[in-house]
């Protein structure tokens, strides 16, 4: 039998199968390839846990890069924050110990 099912045509499938392309197989020669074959079913063979797939999406090279990139962001923003907010503060002040210093 041939190995690339997919570039066959309909009738050379059929051919190859040993089957009719409009009545299909019939019941005894279903029965005895069941029989030689096994019954047309897929085995499940456990799949990965919720965990595992979010793990492996989340452990990704550039999910890490795009991580830390959020965190150094998170940082700076925080601490040029707090230098602005401190510069402000300051201003703020200044002019008041000049008023109490001037009376």
């Amino acid at each position: 039998m041939a190995g690339n099912w997919d570039q066959l045509s309909a009738a050379d499938v059929a051919s190859q199968l040993h089957t009719d392309r409009t009545t299909g197989l019939t019941e005894s020669e279903a029965a005895r390839r069941r029989e030689k074959h096994g019954p047309n079913e897929l085995i499940e063979r456990g799949g990965r846990s919720h965990w595992q797939l979010l793990w492996q999406q989340l452990s990704g090279v550039l999910t890490v890069i795009l991580v830390l990139a959020a965190v150094v962001s998170l940082f700076v923003f925080s601490f040029s924050f707090i230098v602005m907010n401190g510069g402000v503060l300051q201003a703020k002040r200044k002019p008041k110990t000049e008023r109490s210093e001037t009376r």
